[in-house]
């Protein structure tokens, strides 16, 4: 691991995190001279610390070193947000032949037969379904030459915005005690 890599990549991390050398210190249990020095390449981090940083942070070490452009280790889906730039992700990859489609199903729709469909069926959340149905019309409105990207991105924007407003709870299943 290079010390300018690292010291660039832990700033770039602070940054990110709106947090003072001293705040994001007492984050990942050092001081802030300490994380000067990291920052400024006269200073070598130990492994202890490197971990301790990424594990605080979600990150990857091979990022945090230089060794990865991958900067996260999972994504965190904690809003309606998270779950449609996943969903927004998949549909954008052009990897093989085919292409991910947003296709809109109710319960009553049957798959054709003559077709191979693999699936993802969203939770019946009206937020979310009411936001892909609209990304679906405003795509075809673009294809139809009806209206331009910028409409698209700025729609997007604020759909983005509503839905992080959202956040997913979890149900953590009950257990019973131990007699």
């Amino acid at each position: 691991m290079g010390k300018e890599m690292f010291s660039t990549r832990l700033k770039e991390l602070r940054m990110q995190t709106r947090k003072t050398q001293k705040e994001f210190a007492d984050m990942v249990e050092s001081t802030a001279a300490t994380i000067s020095a990291y920052e400024n390449a006269t200073k070598n981090p130990s492994l202890e610390i490197v971990m301790n940083i990424a594990e605080k942070c979600n990150i990857s070490i091979n990022w945090l070193c230089g060794l990865s452009d991958e900067k996260n280790l999972k994504p965190e889906i904690t809003s309606y947000k998270d779950i449609a730039l996943r969903i927004l992700e998949l549909l954008s990859l052009d990897l093989f032949d085919g292409r991910f489609e947003l296709k809109l199903l109710s319960e009553d729709d049957a798959f054709p037969i003559q077709e191979y469909v693999q699936a993802i069926k969203l939770p019946n959340y009206p937020e979310l379904l009411r936001f892909f149905e609209t990304y679906k019309d405003l795509n075809k409105l673009y294809e139809d030459g009806k209206i331009k990207q910028h409409v698209i991105d700025t729609w997007l924007d604020g759909a983005l915005e509503e839905l992080s407003a959202i956040s997913i709870r979890f149900a953590i299943p009950e257990v019973p005690p131990e007699e």
